[in-house]
């Protein structure tokens, strides 16, 4: 049994503006504004127990400035310089704490400079908090509308597309278009990233403190189903906070789980907006506000009365495992055995051990819906 929570999804928070545009300051202090209104006293960026954005630069880089928020940003009798961890093209690079430093070939884009300038009094971050790159997370693809005005139909943007090509190519139709995503093809890859988030939580959480790889699941304590039973109760959302759209976003704790917590991990991911909606709408659609639409979006990725997702708003929501399948995952009942069958990417059993491949049953519970009261911290 755990929670995972985001901000973006778990938290999910929306990559700090459109895809291929530069990172703006006004973007880079949402993200640092977002950081200090997560982190306090009990909980810091280490406390996450995986941090994951899409693998474009800027989604990294807003993941790694909000973790980096309240390092040492606001304390006069600290200085540290910022070194923000960028993955690009499988190999990690990092980005320098000031211009002169340079940043051609790991930023790659005309945003270099005010994102460096932007984020020079944040810091490394400490402990163990990685961002992990993940396709699975990437904006929707939107086809022939992508990097066009939002105000374009598709069959506009279709129009324009083939004109250009015709202009550049002489070439009137027949082009390969570009890739336009689906709600289920959305959906079936984020979900994918969730079940394998659930199965990695699955192998760890039967013993907290099981640090060896083992696949071997041991049973809770009587003592810690009672501190889990208590802190779960002390945690518990109110149903009323997803009654209606200003009590999601009304005055909440963090809603973020203790890292001491027994069985819970907490899990930070930034992704986009349309992916986001497109997530909860499939995730936790019955538990939106009545008032937001969640039929799917056509070629024009409109549909009225749509779920906004402001940039860098923060949405949390808990995946609760059923406890009697995690409890046994890892030493299942499959006739998967090292003897046997490949046991694909769940591990590999020991000898006379057998072990499942299938993701434990879960369900999710919408906790924060899109919450921007960080907005108020930002510099005037």
């Amino acid at each position: 049994h755990f929670h995972l929570d985001s901000t973006t999804l778990l938290p999910l928070f929306p990559c700090l503006s459109a895809l291929l545009k530069p990172l703006t300051d006004k973007g880079i202090n949402q993200a640092r504004a977002l950081g200090r209104s997560i982190f306090n006293r009990d909980f810091s960026p280490s406390s996450f127990w995986r941090a994951y954005s899409s693998d474009y630069e800027r989604t990294q880089i807003t993941a790694n400035t909000i973790l980096g928020a309240n390092d040492a940003s606001d304390r006069s009798d600290t200085k540290r310089e910022t070194e923000l961890s960028v993955v690009v093209d499988g190999e990690i690079g990092k980005m320098p704490s000031s211009p002169s430093t340079g940043g051609s070939g790991k930023v790659g884009d005309s945003g270099a400079t005010a994102v460096l300038d932007a984020v020079t009094t944040a810091t490394t971050i400490s402990g163990s908090t990685f961002v992990r790159p993940d396709k699975r997370l990437r904006e929707r693809a939107k086809g022939v509308r992508e990097g066009r005005p939002k105000s374009l139909t598709y069959q506009e943007a279709l129009a324009l597309y083939y004109a250009e090509k015709q202009g550049s190519t002489g070439i009137n139709g027949g082009t390969d278009l570009p890739l336009l995503e689906s709600d289920d093809d959305v959906w079936n890859r984020v979900k994918s990233w969730i079940d394998e988030i659930v199965r990695d939580a699955c192998r760890e959480d039967g013993d907290i403190n099981n640090i060896d790889g083992s696949d071997v699941i041991e049973p809770e304590s009587k003592r810690q189903k009672s501190e889990r039973s208590k802190i779960e109760t002390e945690c518990d959302t109110d149903s009323s906070l997803i009654a209606k759209r200003e009590d999601l976003n009304g005055e909440t704790a963090n809603h973020f789980h203790s890292p001491a917590t027994v069985n819970v991990r907490n899990v930070l991911a930034v992704s986009h907006s349309a992916t986001i909606r497109t997530t909860l709408n499939r995730l936790v659609g019955n538990q939106l506000p009545s008032d937001i639409s969640t039929k799917p979006v056509g070629d024009d990725g409109k549909t009225k009365g749509m779920l906004v997702i402001p940039n860098t708003s923060r949405t949390i929501v808990d995946i609760v495992v059923e406890e009697a399948k995690a409890a046994s995952f890892g030493t299942g009942s499959s006739d998967e055995t090292k003897s046997g069958k490949d046991t694909g990417e769940i591990g590999e059993a020991t000898a006379g051990e057998t072990i499942t491949t299938e993701t434990p049953s879960w369900s999710a519970k919408l906790v924060d819906l899109a919450n921007t009261d960080h907005f108020s911290m930002l510099p005037p």
